[in-house]
C-alpha cells in the first residue's frame, strides 16, 4: 500500500489523466507508481523525481528542497530526469523500457511509462535460486542488444540488477527498467561520490568521485547479474577486489553448467580495472561466439593484436613532494619521512563500518592522525526535554563497554593531502596544521578506508554517543567546562567576542582534557561528521554507542556535530546535532577518525 512509503502520494490521487493505484517500487531518487490512464484505459507506470537527500513532500502534495542550498542540486537532478525521458522515449526497442510521457507538477517532475506486467528476475532467482545457460541467454542478449541502442546514444545506466529487469508475463521477454540520469547529474554537480551502490553490482569506478564510467561499467553489472545467476552468489563488492581479489572466477566456479565461450565472456566483463573490460556491448557480445576480440592495445606487441584481457600491470610508485607535507605539531606526533606508493581509494557501500585490511605495521613514513585513549564507561546523552533543542530529546544512558582510541584532532590539510597525492585528487590547499575543510562524508569515509588498507590498521568515523562521549569527558554541562562557551578558546562567532574568519590549526583552539591528554577542538573551529543517519530525535536510539543507521543508509544525511568558526556560541555545544546530505561540501565541515583495537 502507498501508506507504507512516507512520501508516497496517496491512493486515488489524480496526475492529470492518471489514477494512482499503488506503490511499485522506491528509491534515494523517486518513487514509482502503477496508475491508470483514464484516457486510454490502460495500467501505466509513473516515476515521481523525489530525492530523499535532497528534497520533501510538503502540504498539497508538492516536493520542496529541503534547503537553498540543496536546490541547485534538486535542479540539476531534476533537468536530467526530464532530458532522459525525452531520450527514452525517443526509442522503440522491446527489451528498454517505452516512455510515454514526461510532464512537471507539485514541483517536480513525472515519467509515464509502460507498465510491464511480471515478475523481476530478482524475485525469480530467489525463487528458482539459478538459470540454465539457455534461459540466462534468453534474458541477457536481448537486454545486451537494447543497452547498446542506449549507449549509442551516450547514455548508460548506471544501476543494472536483477531488481531492475522485469520477465513480462506475456511473453517472458525482459525489459530494463529505471536509468540513472538524475543520479548522475547530482553526483556530478556536487563532484560527490554516488549516494546509492548496489553492492556486488557497481564496478569499482563507481565508488570514485573521480571513476571513470562508461559502457564498461554496465556490461560490469550484466556480468554480475549474470554470475548471480548461474551460481547463486553475487560476486564479492567491487572495493573487495581490488587486491587479492576473492572472486571465484566463472569459468571455474560453474564449469560444466555453460559453455566455456559464456562462462569466460562474464569474466571478462567482471575484470574489477575498468580498461581489462569490454569497451562495448559489440565487442562483448562477440565473446560469447568464442569470436577473438581485436582492439588496439599497448601493451601488446604489432604481431599480436588479439585482446587476452592480460593481467593489470603494477603501477610505478610516486611519492608526494617533500613541499607537500609538513609538521603539525601535537601531543602525539609522530617523526615522519614521506611514504611512496599506490593506493586504492574507495567509499563504504553499505551501513556499518567497512574496511580494507591492509599490511600488519605501518609503511615507513606514514603520517598518522594522533590519538588518544579514552577508557570504558557511561554517559548520559542528549538533553532534558525543556533544555536544548528537541532533536536532543529524550537523553538516555549510553554505556560505552570498551577504550575508545580516538583522533586528538580534526584531520589536517597536511594528513589529507596524502591521500589526495596518492589516489590523483586534487589536493587541498592552504597551511598543513589547518584542518582540512570542503570534505564531504563521504570522501572522510574513503579518506579513512584508504588509511586503514595503507596500515593495516583499522580507522573510521565516530558514532555520535562515541563524539559525544569524548566531547563531554564525564560532565553533564552544555560544555565540559561549564555552562557558557566564553573562556574556553571555542573558536565560533560570538565566542569570547571574537569574529573569526575561518578555522585555527588543528591542534589550538578550545580543549577536551582526558587524563590520557587533550582532545582539541570538540566545540567549535569545524563541524565534524560521524557515522550516523540522521534523526530529529533519541527515541529508539542503542544505548551501547554503536552507530545508529537506518535501512536506508546509502541515501540518509549523515550527523555533524561540534559547530564552527561560523556559528553561535549555542551550536558548539556538547549536545548540539545538525545533519545534511552525505555529499555536502561546505567550507567550514571536517572530520575526526577513531583508531579501532586490532582484533
Amino acid at each position: 500500500m502507498m501508506a507504507e512509503h512516507i512520501h508516497a502520494l496517496p491512493d486515488g490521487y489524480r496526475l492529470h489523466e492518471y489514477e494512482l493505484i499503488r506503490v511499485l517500487g522506491a528509491g534515494g531518487f523517486g518513487i514509482t507508481y502503477l496508475c491508470f490512464d483514464h484516457n486510454l484505459d490502460q495500467a501505466r507506470a509513473i516515476k515521481e523525481y523525489l530525492p530523499a537527500d535532497l528534497a520533501t513532500r510538503v502540504s498539497g502534495q508538492s516536493v520542496r528542497s529541503n534547503s537553498t542550498s540543496a536546490q541547485d542540486d534538486f535542479d540539476a537532478g531534476l533537468n536530467s530526469f526530464l532530458v532522459e525521458a525525452k531520450m527514452l522515449a525517443r526509442f522503440e526497442h522491446r527489451n528498454i523500457v517505452k516512455v510515454h510521457r514526461c510532464f512537471s507538477d507539485n514541483g517536480t517532475a513525472y515519467i509515464v511509462m509502460e507498465y510491464a506486467e511480471g515478475d523481476t528476475l530478482d524475485s525469480i532467482l530467489k525463487e528458482q535460486g539459478t538459470l540454465d545457460e539457455q534461459t540466462l541467454l534468453s534474458i541477457l542478449l536481448p537486454i545486451m542488444d537494447g543497452l547498446d541502442r542506449v549507449h549509442a546514444q551516450k547514455t548508460l545506466h548506471r544501476d543494472i540488477k536483477p531488481g531492475n529487469v522485469i520477465i513480462r508475463d506475456s511473453d517472458n521477454s525482459p525489459v530494463l527498467i529505471d536509468f540513472g540520469a538524475a543520479r548522475q547529474a547530482i553526483e556530478s554537480k556536487s563532484r560527490s561520490i554516488t549516494a546509492i551502490i548496489t553492492a556486488g553490482f557497481a564496478p569499482f569506478e563507481q565508488y570514485s568521485t573521480y571513476g571513470n564510467q562508461g559502457p564498461w561499467t554496465d556490461i560490469y553489472a550484466l556480468g554480475a547479474m549474470a554470475y548471480l545467476a548461474l551460481c547463486g552468489e553475487k560476486p564479492p563488492e567491487a572495493p573487495l577486489r581490488m587486491r587479492n581479489d576473492p572472486m571465484i572466477p566463472l569459468s571455474k566456479r560453474c564449469a560444466g553448467k555453460a559453455s566455456p565461450a559464456v562462462l569466460a565472456a562474464i569474466d571478462w566483463a567482471l575484470r574489477p580495472y575498468e580498461e581489462e573490460r569490454p569497451q562495448s556491448i559489440a565487442e562483448w557480445r562477440a565473446a560469447f561466439d568464442g569470436s577473438p576480440v581485436h582492439r588496439p592495445a599497448a601493451n601488446l606487441s604489432d604481431s599480436d593484436q588479439t585482446v587476452k584481457i592480460p593481467a593489470r600491470p603494477d603501477k610505478p610508485a610516486q611519492a608526494p613532494s617533500a613541499s607537500s607535507v609538513q609538521e603539525a605539531a601535537a601531543p602525539a606526533k609522530r617523526n615522519v619521512a614521506l611514504w611512496a606508493g599506490m593506493a586504492t581509494v574507495t567509499v563504504a557501500a553499505a551501513a556499518g563500518i567497512f574496511y580494507f585490511m591492509g599490511s600488519a605495521s605501518t609503511p615507513a613514513g606514514f603520517m598518522l592522525p594522533p590519538t588518544i585513549v579514552l577508557p570504558a564507561g557511561d554517559f548520559v546523552m542528549g538533553s532534558e526535554p525543556g533544555t536544548g533543542d528537541p532533536d536532543e530529546w529524550p537523553s538516555r544512558r549510553v554505556t560505552l563497554a570498551a577504550p575508545l582510541e580516538m583522533g586528538q584532532k580534526e584531520v589536517t590539510i597536511g594528513e589529507y593531502r596524502l591521500f589526495a597525492d596518492a589516489t590523483g585528487q586534487v589536493a587541498p590547499r592552504g597551511d598543513a596544521s589547518l584542518p582540512v575543510t570542503g570534505i564531504s562524508w563521504n570522501d572522510a569515509k574513503a579518506y579513512a578506508i584508504w588509511l586503514s588498507e595503507r596500515t593495516g590498521a583499522r580507522y573510521r568515523l565516530p558514532s555520535e554517543a562515541e563524539w559525544e562521549y569524548a566531547a563531554r569527558s564525564g560532565t553533564g554541562s552544555a560544555w565540559p567546562w561549564g555552562e557558557q562557551a566564553d573562556g574556553a578558546q571555542v573558536v565560533c562567532a560570538g565566542c569570547d567576542d571574537a569574529t573569526p574568519t575561518g578555522p585555527v590549526s588543528a591542534d589550538t583552539g578550545s580543549r577536551v582534557t582526558w587524563a590520557s591528554g587533550n582532545l582539541f577542538n570538540m566545540h567549535g573551529n569545524v563541524w565534524e561528521w560521524v557515522e550516523d543517519c540522521a534523526r530529529d530525535s533519541y527515541v529508539g536510539a542503542p544505548v551501547d554507542g554503536s552507530v545508529w543507521t537506518s535501512p536506508e543508509a546509502g541515501a540518509c544525511s549523515r550527523i555533524l556535530r561540534g559547530g564552527s568558526w561560523r556559528e553561535p556560541p549555542p551550536l558548539t555545544r556538547s549536545a548540539f546535532r545538525d545533519w545534511k546530505p552525505a555529499d555536502t561540501r561546505d567550507d567550514d565541515i571536517g572530520f575526526r577518525l577513531v583508531k579501532e583495537a586490532a582484533r
